[in-house]
């Protein structure tokens, strides 16, 4: 975009890159395209297809409203009306103002290119809402949903339409803050629960060893003494040996040194290392 078209105007794009200030392109149609043609008063000839208009040059009015933002509380889009025209900071002799619109509507009642009446209005409506539908036909299903109350006739159905979708919106979302609360709950009391069946499988696990072990010793208690016993079952810490340990490794080594040593290094019966 080079710039604006209006004659007295110097913005251009590079110039106002950074503030609020947009340029919007030349309507679609002709009757009201001439009008922005006669308010830019250029000498030269324009080229509507590349050619645009700031947006200091239109009133608040020429506006449509963005119900979109003002109910969700955001920056609006700046989106003209259709019959809207540029009309401020104009060149004096080109100000298309109300009385030189009133002045030349009275030398031609019927000129198309000064004003335009409701009937042409209406009808530049039904055919911006016929295109909007036409194009709705190759929208996806999603965009179809919401684009379907925006293009309406009158303002009030469409703020009907975004309030009645906020609300459902809002329902929807209270109705997964409950489902998110029904399911911490849940996962709190298997958490619970989880904690409570690891308790009870440590009990057991600690029960079943204590029962090994008391079973165990029985069983070797005919052979070994006590502390010949922890020695076998509990391998981690360095025995330390009774006189009773002692005494009966001396009597058999005495017997024979051959049994000792077979019966502690091949068998594994926990006798000390003694050396006679």
């Amino acid at each position: 975009m080079p710039g604006c078209a209006v004659f007295s105007c110097k913005n251009y794009n590079r110039k106002t890159k950074g503030s609020d200030l947009i340029y919007h392109t030349f309507p679609k149609d002709d009757s009201v395209c001439k009008q922005w043609i006669h308010a830019c008063r250029r000498k030269d000839k324009i080229n509507i297809k590349n050619a645009t208009v700031c947006s200091v040059h239109f009133l608040p009015e020429d506006y449509e409203r963005d119900l979109k933002a003002e109910l969700l509380n955001i920056k609006p889009k700046k989106m003209l009306k259709i019959s809207a025209v540029p009309s401020l900071h104009l060149d004096i002799d080109s100000r298309p103002n109300k009385m030189n619109i009133e002045t030349s509507s009275s030398h031609q009642p019927e000129s198309p290119q000064i004003t335009v009446s409701d009937r042409q209005t209406r009808q530049i409506n039904r055919h911006s809402r016929k295109r909007g539908l036409e194009r709705l036909k190759t929208l996806s299903p999603k965009k179809k949903k919401f684009d379907v109350g925006t293009i309406t006739d009158s303002t009030s159905d469409s703020e009907r339409h975004l309030k009645a979708r906020l609300d459902k919106l809002e329902k929807d979302n209270k109705q997964m803050q409950t489902e998110m609360n029904k399911l911490k709950l849940k996962n709190k009391s298997l958490t619970l629960a989880l904690s409570r069946k690891s308790k009870h499988i440590q009990q057991l696990e600690n029960r079943i060893n204590a029962k090994v072990k008391e079973r165990v010793s029985i069983v070797l208690r005919k052979i070994f003494t006590e502390n010949q016993i922890k020695n076998l079952l509990v391998t981690k810490k360095k025995p330390k040996w009774t006189r009773e340990d002692i005494s009966r490794a001396l009597t058999l080594r005495s017997i024979s040194r051959k049994c000792y040593i077979y019966l502690r290094q091949s068998v594994g019966i926990p006798y000390h290392h003694c050396q006679l």
